[in-house]
């Protein structure tokens, strides 16, 4: 066989082995996808938790990541207050903690996004973030409700 039909044979495989990988890539990225479950609303928006992502941290303690769809009347706001970064300011999400048995909630990152899925700010807090009591009629206590009856039911 002549050097250039090897050389496009290689090529070729490479080629498939490329797509492969990415294939690959791309189905366990999207089984991954959140499920984004709605448990709540407030004058800012809509509230969602993601179903398949939660976390038992420790024996009462789950980690579950928050997004908060906001309002056009939101994003006013926060265009006005901070700036023309917040133009296009689509939602946020919120990684939390909740306690269950201490009825306690506490966040460890947000996320601000754009209406294109662009981060707008990120701010971590980490583990030395305050645990707040989780007071009835908000939001944290309609999540909380969701979340640990999820976790006495055994769907982590």
């Amino acid at each position: 066989m002549p050097a250039f039909q090897r050389r496009n044979t290689s090529m070729k495989t490479f080629r498939i082995f490329l797509l492969g990988v990415f294939s690959l890539f791309f189905f366990s990225v999207a089984s991954r996808a959140a499920d984004w479950q709605f448990f709540s609303e407030s004058p800012r928006g809509d509230y969602f938790y993601d179903a398949s992502g939660m976390k038992t941290i420790s024996k009462n303690v789950i980690r579950v990541l928050v997004k908060l769809d906001i309002t056009p009347e939101e994003c006013e706001r926060w265009h006005a207050r901070f700036g023309e970064k917040y133009r296009d300011f689509s939602h946020e999400e919120e990684l939390k903690e909740i306690n269950c048995s201490t009825k306690k909630a506490r966040v460890i990152s947000v996320t601000e996004y754009d209406e294109n899925g662009e981060v707008i700010d990120r701010v971590h807090f980490g583990d030395t973030s305050g645990w707040d009591r989780i007071a009835p009629g908000t939001v944290n206590h309609a999540l909380s409700k969701v979340v640990c009856k999820r976790q006495r039911a055994g769907k982590r």
